[in-house]
């Protein structure tokens, strides 16, 4: 059979004739059009039953519509009529699926053909018709399901043969594939007639799930159909505002004047002949090299919302908005195509009447995708990770005729924006192309979101600019785009970082405080260079936090130690709350015994039992307790600790490991340190403190004392959080909870949320 494909144009483009209106003939040539009289496929409950597996489809030919056996021989379908709101058991799981609550125009308790299933039933008007001579629109209401999506956005691909076929096998047929999610969508054939012609209407879709079709719609008005060379017109117009040919100018006019004194169908077709053989004729002419993308190339950016007129291959993909942030500002306005899961992805267009000469096509890509280019694919991939890199392909010499373009992957991945050059030698087309891609970049690098990219990826972008390798600057605009958010990301964190100074937090550790200082008034030069800054930024101001919130004299903190039983190793013996290996409560010699803060030692500590300070690796030594009564919150724990070099201590918060002490020389009074490690409590369920040596060497000699345990007030998780705002009348209060009347600048608590006042 014969299958025409038509190329339509929107809105008010549709059906421009010079002889009559469109009139509606719905009634005259389609027979029950809105199914009100078939009757309801089986229910139960109030859901159809049209279990796509069961393929047990009702049949309504004495109500206008024969059901014929699925669209392409598949033995997943079903169909039948249901009233509104409609719901539909699409398996035997699946039941209650609801589709549209009212029709395309809102009405209620009216009637709807849904089908079901992956693929596609076929109705068929049960009468053959003839139609005169003229053109047609049928316009069809469809409502698809996409298992519970709610986006707008056309994401449903449907295998569409609805439309109408003669006797003789000629089908005029839908070429939209692609339609909304969950919300009514209109498909549109247009049928053009030059002799009166006999035939049937039929209707098919198939989805993932099920499909509702409602209220077919049939216009006619006689006379010449034009539609298709305003087309070529448009894309006529579009090649001579590059080229200012005369011959092509007056080819245009006499088009137009033909639009507007249409003969018969056949001229149109000459008309659209003669153009496009003009347009060629031009551009063989033409000197210089041209962006042909808008005089060749349709839905190029595919900001139509949908593929067409471009072709999915073996897989299906969709036109969608692109989800991951990064690409945003890279796509060329609003939708990309996208294809989600690993194969043979690929989708093309096939561009006609091209005349002899050299041919150049990119796009934006990722993921190792590629661009087609007569049958051939590029060399020069796209990009990697979210990102998209114009690929460019090496110039190709055509010997004119039609060329199919497009893109493949055998991965997932995503392809926008095609452009399309012609010229008549290869240099001069390379030179543009070039060009092209020299001006993306300028208008990148000089947009301000980027301003904080100042280390190599802005220089490395900016020496390429001063090449001539169009695939380098692609690469290098690939690497100014993942680059952005990192030095972003310090630069916040520098900011937030101001207030962490001595005066604002006397008590927290000169050596942190000196980080900060350092890490602020540096440079980063790479992108991990400028992540690994920022995050060194938000966890000293954290620690900056937790050390000046430790401190004794400092109000905000409740002391939780008295929770911990024998905290102090008093007594002879290890304390029954502790669990203890080859632990011991140690009186040891004055030369290891903690120094207290007046200056005098103690001597009673918790140790490794005399016995286990030898060559023994065959058993380890661990303590541990389980506290209960603690509220959820953040806490510092403080241990004294000392040991021998190189034997590292764990120390374990819900035996998840929070820290590690590490002796650093002989066991004596000098060589004990004050180790703080910092939790969150997610909840009040107890909570177990553990220490445990975390790995065999030949010395284990340790000891332990003094725990120490507070819940911190406003201990934030990092500084990303950290807001700026002027002095406003609001209850401010510092850190530690207390109200400040004439607050200076650093950081305060103003209405719940950490501010810096300037």
């Amino acid at each position: 059979m014969k299958r025409i494909s038509l190329l339509f144009a929107i809105a008010a483009m549709f059906f421009t004739t010079a002889n009559a209106q469109m009139s509606d003939v719905t009634a005259q040539y389609i027979s029950n059009s809105g199914f009100e009289e078939c009757a309801i496929a089986t229910t139960v409950d109030g859901v159809v039953q049209l279990v796509a597996n069961d393929k047990n489809p009702v049949d309504y030919a004495d109500k206008g519509w024969t059901f014929k056996e699925g669209y392409d021989g598949s033995s997943s379908f079903n169909a039948g009529v249901a009233e509104y709101p409609i719901k539909v058991k699409y398996s035997k799981w699946l039941a209650g699926l609801e589709g549209p609550a009212t029709g395309p125009t809102a009405e209620a308790n009216t009637k709807a053909m849904c089908f079901t299933g992956s693929k596609s039933a076929l109705y068929k008007q049960t009468d053959e018709i003839t139609l005169p001579a003229g053109s047609y629109k049928l316009t069809v209401n469809v409502w698809a399901y996409n298992g519970g999506t709610t986006n707008p956005s056309p994401t449903i691909d449907v295998k569409n043969g609805t439309g109408f076929v003669t006797t003789s096998g000629t089908e005029y047929l839908s070429t939209k594939k692609m339609f909304k999610s969950s919300d009514w969508d209109t498909d549109i054939i247009e049928i053009e007639l030059t002799a009166p012609t006999t035939g049937r209407f039929q209707i098919t879709y198939g989805s993932s799930y099920f499909v509702t079709i409602d209220n077919l719609k049939l216009e006619y008005a006689g006379g010449v159909i034009t539609t298709a060379l305003q087309n070529v017109i448009t894309k006529a117009k579009a090649l001579n505002k590059e080229l200012n040919n005369s011959d092509l100018g007056t080819a245009i006019a006499a088009a137009e004047d033909f639009v507007n004194n249409p003969t018969d169908q056949d001229a149109v077709t000459t008309q659209i002949e003669t153009l496009y053989s003009a347009m060629g004729s031009a551009l063989s002419a033409t000197t210089v090299p041209v962006n042909i993308t808008a005089a060749y190339l349709e839905n190029a950016s595919f900001e139509s919302g949908s593929i067409d007129p471009w072709a999915w291959g073996t897989k299906t993909g969709s036109v969608t908005e692109p989800i991951n942030e990064f690409s945003l500002p890279y796509i060329v306005g609003k939708y990309v195509v996208e294809f989600t899961q690993s194969g043979s992805n690929k989708f093309t267009q096939t561009v006609t009447h091209l005349p002899s000469g050299y041919y150049l096509l990119d796009a934006k890509l990722n993921s190792d995708a590629s661009v087609i280019i007569a049958n051939a694919t590029n060399s020069c991939t796209g990009g990697t990770d979210a990102l998209f890199i114009r690929a460019c392909n090496s110039p190709l010499q055509f010997v004119g005729g039609d060329m199919e373009v497009g893109a493949s992957s055998n991965a997932a991945f995503r392809a926008d924006d095609f452009r399309l050059f012609y010229a008549n030698d290869e240099a001069s087309l390379q030179a543009l192309n070039l060009a092209a891609i020299k001006a993306d970049a300028q208008a990148i690098i000089a947009d301000n979101q980027f301003v904080n990219v100042t280390g190599d990826e802005r220089t490395d972008l900016e020496e390429a600019l001063n090449g001539t390798d169009g695939t380098v600057i692609n690469k290098m605009v690939n690497a100014f785009f993942k680059a952005k958010d990192a030095y972003n990301d310090f630069v916040k964190a520098k900011t937030a970082a101001a207030p962490f100074t001595k005066e604002n937090y006397p008590y927290a550790k000169a050596e942190t405080l000196e980080l900060i200082q350092s890490l602020v008034n540096s440079t980063p030069v790479t992108r991990a260079m400028a992540q690994e800054k920022a995050t060194q930024l938000v966890a000293a101001c954290k620690s900056v936090v937790i050390e000046n919130a430790y401190c004794d004299g400092i109000e905000g903190k409740t002391d939780y130690t008295t929770n911990i039983v024998a905290a102090d190793a008093t007594g002879s013996s290890i304390n029954g709350a502790w669990t203890a290996s080859n632990m011991a409560i140690r009186n040891i010699s004055k030369n290891k015994a903690r120094p207290n803060k007046d200056g005098t030692t103690d001597r009673v500590v918790y140790g490794t039992a005399e016995s286990y300070s030898s060559t023994n690796t065959s058993v380890t030594a661990s303590i541990e307790q389980t506290i209960s009564g603690l509220p959820a919150g953040d806490y510092v724990l403080s241990i004294a600790m000392m040991a021998k070099k190189d034997l590292p201590i764990a120390i374990r918060i819900n035996n998840s490991k929070k820290a590690t002490f590490t002796g650093t020389g002989t066991v004596t009074t000098d060589n004990w340190a004050e180790v703080v490690v910092s939790f969150t409590k997610a909840d009040a369920n107890s909570l177990t403190i553990r220490l445990e040596e975390s790995e065999e060497v030949t010395y284990k000699e340790w000891y332990f004392d003094n725990f120490r345990l507070y819940a911190l007030p406003n201990i934030p998780e990092g500084i990303s959080d950290v807001t700026t705002e002027s002095q406003k009348s609001k209850a401010i209060y510092d850190l530690q909870g207390r109200r400040v009347a004439q607050p200076a600048q650093g950081l305060y608590i103003v209405g719940g949320k950490k501010v810096i006042m300037k």
